[in-house]
């Protein structure tokens, strides 16, 4: 039975991932929505942003498993290290790669 459920379970995450394909925001480019991330980050002047900024950098990771790999692969995105944030500096810092900090 336990082994059923597993794979009904798998079966119900495969025509999800088929239902959001559908959408149109499945249809936009990756450049698009990189730029759109980079504008839910906003700019941070202020320490009080950059911990409100970071929460929201991690929400977009968690939509699905596209915007996952989108964000992570915009080093930009990770480019920006404030005080609130500096336990996320090592992280930033991979993430970011060659973009300028």
């Amino acid at each position: 039975i336990e082994h059923k459920i597993l794979l009904l379970a798998q079966e119900i995450q495969n025509l999800q991932v088929q239902r959001n394909s559908f959408l149109p925001i499945s249809s936009m480019p990756n450049e698009v929505l990189s730029h759109i991330f980079l504008l839910c980050r906003g700019r941070d002047y202020d320490s009080s942003c950059t911990t409100v900024s970071m929460r929201n950098l991690l929400r977009l990771t968690w939509v699905c498993h596209d915007w996952r790999t989108i964000a992570l692969s915009t080093a930009s995105l990770w480019a920006q290290i404030g005080k609130a944030n500096l336990h996320w500096a090592e992280e930033c810092l991979a993430r970011s790669k060659q973009a300028p900090l």
